[in-house]
């Protein structure tokens, strides 16, 4: 298995570094990015990098999945979402803390929830997917689910951004991508 720990989920503006990756093994592995131009690439050693320096203002997140291939035949994929702080000091911000898991099991349905912070506590806002197309869906308190139950069989892992607007008259949106690998 691939260990992305190692992997910041958000980076700031200007920068190219996103962390590296490993097997967790003494053994000799060829790294690639199964997508075609999403704007990372990954060295011989597992260090992942922006092939330009991070914009918020022109690209918020990033994804993209890595794969490891061992040997002949064995290959794992892990999917990542990196997300661009937005260093305008956007007032609403969307907190996953400890509530988003990077995992979920076949036959589940349920990726956890999101809330907005200001700062100085919790705020009112109008929750979506930025893709109407997504597998994933939010309801109006910010809980997160597959509109059908996960099968590894048939999707692997799922990237999908939710972005907050406040309701308070502010036209302020604040936009984060998550990766959930089955």
């Amino acid at each position: 298995a691939i260990d992305g720990s190692n992997v910041n989920a958000s980076i700031d503006n200007k920068v190219k570094s996103l962390g590296t990756v490993s097997v967790g093994e003494d053994v000799d592995v060829t790294w690639s990015i199964v997508e075609t131009g999403t704007g990372v690439s990954i060295s011989n050693n597992g260090a992942l990098s922006l092939d330009s320096p991070s914009d918020y203002q022109t690209q918020r997140s990033y994804f993209f999945t890595v794969k490891a291939k061992k040997n002949l035949h064995e290959e794992n994929t892990l999917a990542f979402a990196i997300n661009v702080n937005n260093n305008d000091n956007n007032p609403a911000i969307i907190d996953s803390t400890g509530v988003i898991q990077p995992t979920i099991d076949e036959g589940e349905t349920d990726l956890g929830s999101v809330s907005a912070t200001d700062g100085n506590g919790n705020i009112n806002v109008n929750w979506s997917i930025t893709d109407p197309h997504s597998d994933v869906t939010i309801s109006d308190s910010g809980k997160l689910s597959l509109r059908s139950a996960a099968n590894y069989e048939t999707k692997s892992s799922y990237s999908f951004s939710v972005q907050a607007m406040t309701q308070d008259g502010n036209a302020y949106v604040t936009t984060k991508a998550f990766a959930v690998n089955v």
